[in-house]
């Protein structure tokens, strides 16, 4: 076991001039102007916690946004899934049959349906799936179905 040496400092604090009417030591001056830098670190990192803070406070609204639209569109599922159900013979195996063909179309079975690359039909320019508008001429770019991205 390595014994740490004891490290002392011993700092006296006095005016910018001292009694005698003279300039205080450098060692003052210095730690002066070290207390100053800190305080203006403090400062800047609390200005920086302050607006993480605020950051975070928007992503978590933005996360609770997201979440009550993905209970409304998993309502709009079910409910469509059972009139469907209900009103035609399709199976629970018969969507879920498609649900894997679907996922499937961009070579992935990932759960998700992927962005794929286009052309724009005005310029021919590649673009992908979940734009609206060409980036490069602004045309309005067509969707293959009604859900794509």
């Amino acid at each position: 076991m390595t014994h740490q040496p004891a490290i002392s400092i011993s700092v006296s604090f006095q005016h910018p001039f001292n009694r005698a009417g003279g300039r205080t030591s450098d060692v003052s001056q210095k730690l002066m102007i070290w207390e100053a830098y800190q305080q203006t670190k403090i400062a800047e990192a609390e200005r920086t916690a302050d607006r993480a803070m605020s950051k975070a406070d928007r992503y978590a609204a933005d996360i609770a946004d997201i979440r009550r639209q993905v209970d409304r569109l998993s309502l709009a599922c079910q409910a469509m899934w059972e009139l469907l159900r209900d009103h035609s013979d399709l199976t629970e195996e018969d969507i879920e049959a498609k649900i894997l063909e679907i996922d499937g179309r961009d070579g992935r079975v990932d759960g998700k349906i992927a962005t794929k690359q286009t052309n724009c039909t005005a310029c021919g320019r590649p673009t992908n799936s979940t734009r609206s508008s060409c980036v490069m001429c602004g045309a309005p770019l067509t969707k293959e179905h009604l859900f794509e991205g």
